[in-house]
């Protein structure tokens, strides 16, 4: 009965159908786009057990056990999709109902034996066998992973860091889960820098007590796993005084809650709130006011403290105590790593698959669309990432077995490797995930097809456990330390593998055939020469920096650059011996053949990197023999596609829909069978001097006239924009919230989808009645588009969800009767639309082509009986997919169909087809389903169309290309059917001219956001007794961000170009607003989701609050890069339109005219055998490099093309094997363009300090394209001058650090709009800031909502009132009138 009422809910709340019954037309799939599995065509060369066992390594058995129990359990959501069982979580839920899930799941897992053994017993076997545990939990979801990883680990201090009597009373209850533990590492002020926590511990000898405060706001336990809800007990990390000596960071256990569940007396807890990910894991924020614990709960296994106070420890050293302290922690490490591989076998897993089933496009007419894996683009794309992967997989193994056997002699080698591992693991881990989402197109944004989900959860992984930056700079301080005794022990290496360091250094031949790249020893010989050029540089570098004066931290900093890429050096260095290590237990047969192909492939991605060429150690000619081998390798591994990740040991279940049947799983007859189914303190905390938050605006100057600068790069409607910003902040609408004392605007993600989506709608309504849009339709001209494209920038900075909500109605759905009807459509639909009582969507996309619109299989006939167009969709393939705004609110949308007349397909046509009435409901032969929860966009709701033979009248055909008459007959003047369809498509440009301008305002919020928290967030001293060092004073932090604003000043000009080409646009300017748009779409998108990454990681945990915006844009805004046509593909469409411009100019006598092209027509650039400072930043020398670049690639593929075309193969044939070269050279195109945009923008400027920083920027941004790897590559650069454009980056970002603030100010983003970090984020953290914000935790569970001077207080008993202590809760609100709610009586007030 349950179980009905379940599906009935859901049939209710997601199955959308029309109020007609359904047509009984049952649908087939297409045969061009029918699902086949691949195991029918897919042949296994060798035994995938085999494999499983090699690269799992242990524990089969008892993981298909825990892969089985959380199968058969309906706690783990088990979904029906295409006759398969799914089961993955419901990322839909709350937070709330996720964290209370993974309780559950927790509980369930306990009870059936799970944990037995985990902590009570020891050795080798129960640590592999917890290890094995984890992996499958991180297979299925990553909150389950983290919370059991946060409550063993703290089972683990106790372990390692406790001695027998903590083990007897603490161990037991911890694996049986009557205790649930977390661990109080992380503060607000301290992450990575362990030892500089503020929290501080005393010891009272009077009672054998150990006193536990919290002296300052940053010192609060921040990101405490399990704190916010769950825990009851933790291990506190804390600074120890005994007789006010500070004695460093030591641990005692502490207990946060009774067994009621309420907090305990003096312990404070306020929630950290909704995150990008890992919302079922309850992460909370813990203040100490004086606690006090037995002096028996100190972890001494290390030290002690006697009775009387005395400190004792074997250890006299500090710092070889504090790692002594330190080293069983590793295991966090170690686990991050291991599960990070697990979930690139997921995604891997559904990519691939998905891949062998999924077809795009025609290579020849006719013919059948070509699988996305039979693609050598394709390949490339996916097989080194398999390879990574398999590398990652024994490396992993050899990391666990390394902690499971572990002696206080190889603490140091874990510490080493697990860092380096977990850094290079997090980093793979995030690249594999980003491309299998756009791997996947639109499918991959689908929550349930897992792969862009775990994007969200797993983003953590690069800053949890140390940032990896960090971690890197960790590993080579260790080489540098191994180094300098190994000169002690006469230049013996022992250790860490560095032994290759005893030899002679290998030499790479001069010439590199395949036989010579595909041999094990010459890959080890090239990573090893690599590893030790770096680390000889690193030493002497260091060396001369401590000979000018500095110390030694400092010329570690100074060197940052080397130091990451000498532990990049040694990471992969040391994963490729484990590599090599594995093949060598196999005996002689196809599953060596294989693993040999990977290993090879593997080998030769490390050495494609960029570093083998700017170091010198590969010649440019080696380079390119490098690169056609690794496109050899992967078309090897082709056949063994399916094998390969089959042998990931993943069961069908824990993958995704789209990994086996996608089309049976979008059809509706699927969803019509099977339906979704603490004591307060009257302490007042102030924050330490250390970490007190100053405005950056006291400190920082401006050089500049930042309004001016703001007029330059946002160019036009300033004022409506700012009025628009002051409508969005006035209303509650847009959910205002004060944070730090500062009121901020952003989307409550925490919302249902279904809220998330009404929010939406109200926004739009109010916007509305406000005056927003008035004209965007009914008015024509200059000023209102650009009046138009300034609005949505503002909305697009708020949220991402309405702006694509009203993108698709104003620009695609308004847009489309604009542009493609004639006066008739315009005085029908334009002023409704404008009003938005029509509300429109825009039905092109279809589940089986989404960038191949020629491909669209939908149809319309005309029965001239009835004067009517009859669409139909025949087959589930074609069902529209992905269309705003259909789920829930649209009436009416533009159909894309193909048009056929009298038998004959006339191509893709336009119709208007109303698909509500005015009451909602569905209208006759109308079938909608609602796409469900994505990764982001959950403000839009997106839904899937069928057409069973509706009937429009004939005036619904949009006819300003193409017309029918009355009886029937196809009229154009456009007689040549490409040309129509160029004309027809031309207009429809502005969804990439959107998507770019939006895509650059995310990128200023984000920056603006991060560079403004790197101006006050401080961490690590370089000297002793010397505060903090701000961290945008850190040259590596320098040079992680500048070049990012100045990318984004960059693309400010660009952008402002594109809008002005787009307005002013003509029949003849059409094909160059294509090019341009496909070209700046694809390179923004990438650009700002490089951005959101990197300031994500900038902003270390603060960046995964989805309140602090960072992070959550990523999520958000990742559609752009196959929204509106994949980036991969617009890249090739360039390449493709310059081939033809190049083949124009041959026929013109090679006069190049338009695109920007005219500089084929002057004389070839030459850069200078020695570039000096001077000549780098020389506008002219830019442009001529760029120049040069593209000139180059377009030569080249222009002559492999034609070779290709020469050999017999069709022009789609050929421009599909110069894959690589076309997207060096779309990218060089796109560089180039978006430079001559700057440069223009900088000569409008008079002398002065504005046009000084522009133009410095405007150096950063040339000499970061410079710096690419394609300079290198083709030869461009040589090794010295490679050199000589990074110190000169280097440079500009210092001088460019005094401007920061300006900078970032000069966006004109209120301050409102950003994220709390990029202000007073000590403020905003506060304790008093939670009670403000409604979030506290105390022991009754009360919540304060202030309301001007009454304070409310909820209690769900009334023995509650009398013995809470309200007046100790909020000491700084006592002018306030305080009152109390009992919801079962009422009528208690005062």
């Amino acid at each position: 009965m349950e179980r009905a009422f379940q599906r009935t809910q859901v049939l209710t709340n997601h199955l959308l159908q029309s109020s007609s019954p359904l047509p009984s037309q049952t649908l087939s799939s297409n045969a061009c786009l029918s699902y086949s599995p691949p195991e029918l065509s897919e042949n296994y060369a060798f035994d995938v057990k085999e494999m499983r066992k090699l690269i799992d390594g242990h524990n089969l058995e008892e993981r298909d056990w825990l892969f089985g129990l959380m199968k058969q359990s309906e706690l783990f959501n088990p979904k029906v999709k295409g006759g398969k069982v799914f089961v993955s979580p419901d990322y839909n839920q709350s937070m709330e109902q996720q964290r209370e899930m993974t309780l559950k799941r927790i509980k369930y897992l306990q009870e059936r034996g799970v944990f037995k053994g985990w902590l009570t017993e020891k050795g080798e076997e129960i640590e592999m066998r917890k290890f094995a545990g984890f992996e499958v939990f991180s297979i299925y979801d990553h909150s389950l992973f983290t919370k059991l990883g946060v409550h063993f680990p703290m089972g683990g201090a106790i372990q390692f860091c406790g001695t027998k009597h903590h083990h007897d009373k603490w161990l037991r209850d911890t694996e049986n889960y009557s205790i649930k533990g977390c661990f109080a590492m992380t503060e607000l002020g301290h992450g990575s820098n362990i030892r500089s926590l503020e929290t501080v511990t005393t010891y009272d000898s009077n009672t054998g007590e150990f006193v536990i405060n919290t002296p300052c706001e940053s010192a609060q336990k921040f990101w405490i796993g399990g704190a916010a809800k769950h825990a009851t007990h933790t291990v506190v990390f804390s600074q120890l005084h005994i007789n006010g000596i500070n004695q460093g960071v030591h641990a005692f256990i502490v207990q946060i809650r009774d067994v009621d569940g309420n907090i305990c007396p003096n312990i404070r807890i306020a929630d950290c709130g909704h995150k990008i990910g890992l919302n079922g894991v309850d992460n909370g924020r813990i203040w100490f006011d004086n606690v006090r614990v037995p002096r028996e709960n100190l972890l001494n296994s290390v030290v002690d403290v006697s009775p009387d106070g005395k400190y004792l420890s074997s250890i006299k050293n500090p710092d070889q105590r504090f790692a002594a302290f330190m080293a069983p922690m590793t295991v966090g490490r170690v686990n991050i790593a291991i599960g990070a591989v697990y979930q690139s076998k997921v995604a891997l897993a559904i990519t691939i698959r998905y891949a062998l089933t999924r077809r795009a496009f025609s290579l020849k007419p006719n013919e059948p669309e070509v699988l996305l894996l039979d693609y050598p683009s394709h390949q490339r794309r996916l097989f080194p990432l398999v390879a990574k992967t398999y590398a990652m997989s024994f490396a992993a193994n050899y990391l666990k077995v390394l902690y499971a056997k572990r002696t206080p002699q190889s603490n140091k080698a874990i510490h080493i490797v697990s860092s380096s591992f977990k850094a290079t693991f997090t980093w793979n881990n995030m690249e594999i995930l980003q491309e299998c989402r756009e791997a996947c197109g639109g499918q991959g944004l689908r929550t349930e097809n897992r792969v862009g989900h775990l994007k969200g959860e797993y983003d953590v992984q690069s800053t949890f456990e140390g940032d990896n930056f960090l971690l890197m700079q960790l590993v080579s301080k260790a080489l540098f330390a191994e180094y300098m005794a190994a000169q002690k022990r006469n230049k013996v290496f022992k250790g860490l593998g560095l032994e290759h360091m005893n030899k002679p250094c290998p030499v790479i031949p001069s010439q590199l055939t395949s036989t010579t790249l595909r041999c094990s020893q010459f890959q080890m010989d090239a990573l090893c020469l690599r590893e030790r050029d770096l680390l000889n540089r690193f030493v002497a570098d260091v060396l001369k920096c401590k000979a000018k004066g500095e110390n030694t931290e400092q010329a570690f900093n100074t060197c940052y650059e080397l130091a990451k890429d000498l532990g990049r050096a040694f990471s992969e260095r040391a994963i490729f011996q484990t590599f090599v290590e594995a093949e060598s237990t196999l005996p002689a047969g196809s599953l060596k053949d294989v693993l040999g192909t990977l290993r090879s492939l593997y080998a030769s991605i490390c050495i494609e990197d960029v570093s083998f060429l700017r170091y010198g150690y590969l010649s440019v000619d080696n380079g390119a023999n490098v690169r056609r081998e690794i496109t050899k390798l992967c078309n090897e591994l082709r056949p063994h596609a399916l094998a390969l990740i089959s042998s990931f040991g993943v069961p069908d279940a824990f993958l995704s829909p789209i990994a086996f049947n996608w089309i049976d799983t979008n059809s509706t007859h699927i969803l019509t069978n099977h339906l979704l189914q603490s004591s307060p303190s009257s302490q007042t905390l102030s924050s330490n001097a250390c970490l007190s938050y100053s405005p950056p605006e006291l400190s920082e100057n401006y050089a500049f006239d930042i309004k001016d600068m703001r007029k330059l790069i946002d160019r036009h409607n300033l004022e409506e924009r700012d009025w628009l910003f002051g409508l969005m902040k006035q209303s509650k609408l847009f959910n205002p919230k004060v944070r730090g004392g500062k009121v901020f605007v952003s989307p409550d993600y925490n919302q249902s989808m279904e809220q998330q989506r009404e929010m939406t709608l109200k926004r739009i309504e109010y916007l509305l009645e406000k005056g927003a849009f008035k004209g965007w339709l009914t008015e024509k001209g200059e000023d209102i588009e650009m009046r138009k494209f300034a609005g949505f920038e503002v909305c697009s900075i708020y949220d991402h969800s309405l702006f694509t909500k009203l993108g698709v109605h104003f620009f695609l759905w308004g847009g489309a009767i604009q542009f493609f009807g004639t006066k008739h459509h315009h005085d029908k639909w334009l002023r409704d639309t404008e009003n938005y009582s029509i509300k429109g969507c825009f039905a092109m996309t279809e589940l089986g082509h989404g960038s191949n619109v020629r491909g669209l299989e939908t149809v319309t006939t005309y029965d001239s009986n009835t004067g009517e167009f009859v669409i139909n969709t025949p087959c589930e393939s074609a069902q529209k997919y992905w269309i705003g705004g259909a789920a829930n609110h649209a009436t009416h949308t533009v159909v894309f169909s193909q048009l056929h007349i009298n038998g004959t397909n006339q191509g893709v046509h336009a119709f208007i087809v109303q698909i509500r009435d005015a009451d909602g409901n569905i209208c006759p032969n109308i079938r909608i389903v609602d796409c469900g929860h994505k990764i982001g966009l959950n403000g839009v709701d997106n839904g899937r169309i069928w057409f069973d033979n509706v009937r429009v009248p004939r005036e619904n055909l949009l006819n300003s290309v193409a017309d029918v008459s009355p009886d029937g007959k196809y009229l154009s003047s456009i007689e040549n059917p490409d040309q129509r369809f160029a004309a027809f498509m031309a207009p429809l440009t502005v969804g990439r001219v959107n998507i770019a301008i939006s895509s650059v305002y995310q990128s200023k919020v984000a920056l603006a956001t991060s560079i403004r928290y790197a101006l006050t967030r401080r961490a690590f001293s370089l000297k002793q007794n010397e505060p903090e060092v701000l961290l945008l004073d850190y040259p590596s932090h320098q040079r992680r961000l500048f070049p990012l604003v100045a990318k984004t000043y960059a693309m400010s000009f660009a952008a402002n170009y594109l809008k002005m080409l787009y307005v002013k646009r003509t029949p003849q300017s059409n094909k160059t607003i294509h090019i341009v748009s496909s070209s700046f779409k694809a390179t923004f998108t990438w650009n700002n989701m490089q951005i959101l990454q990197e300031c994500r990681e900038a902003c270390g945990g603060q960046g995964l609050k989805t309140e602090n915006r960072v992070g959550q844009l990523k999520g958000e805004y990742d559609v752009q890069s196959t929204f509106e046509g994949d980036n991969l593909i617009l890249m090739q469409q360039v390449s493709k339109a310059l081939f033809a411009e190049y083949m124009a100019a041959q026929k013109r006598n090679k006069v190049f005219k338009g695109l920007g092209l005219e500089h084929m027509n002057k004389p070839c650039p030459v850069i200078p055998l020695q570039l000096t400072s001077t000549t780098l930043r020389c506008s002219q020398f830019q442009m001529d490099a760029l120049c040069l670049r593209e000139r180059d690639l377009l030569n080249r593929f222009v002559a492999d093309v034609s070779k290709c075309k020469a050999k017999g193969e069709s022009s789609e044939q050929a421009f599909m094997m110069c894959y690589e070269l076309a997207q060096d050279l779309g990218k060089a195109f796109s560089d180039r363009a978006i430079f001559q945009t700057f440069v223009d923008a900088e000569t409008t400027l008079p002398a002065g300090s504005l046009k000084d920083v522009l133009g410095t920027l405007r150096s950063l941004y040339a000499l970061i394209c410079i710096e690419d790897v394609s300079f290198l590559q083709y030869g461009y650069l040589s090794v010295d001058n490679g050199a000589n454009v990074r110190t000169e980056i280097t440079k500009l970002c210092t001088e460019l650090r005094p401007h920061a603030l300006a900078l970032v100010s000069s966006f004109g983003i209120p301050d409102a709009f950003l994220g709390p970090i990029a202000f007073n984020w000590i403020e905003a953290n506060a304790w008093s800031s939670c009670v403000d914000e409604g979030d506290l935790l105390c022991d009754d569970q009360v919540v304060a909502f202030p309301s001007k001077h009454i304070v409310w207080f909820f209690f769900d008993d009334k023995d509650k009132i009398s013995r809470y202590n309200i007046w100790s809760l909020v000491p700084f609100l006592r002018e306030c009138d305080f009152r109390a709610f009992l919801p079962s009586r009422p009528h208690i007030d005062g």
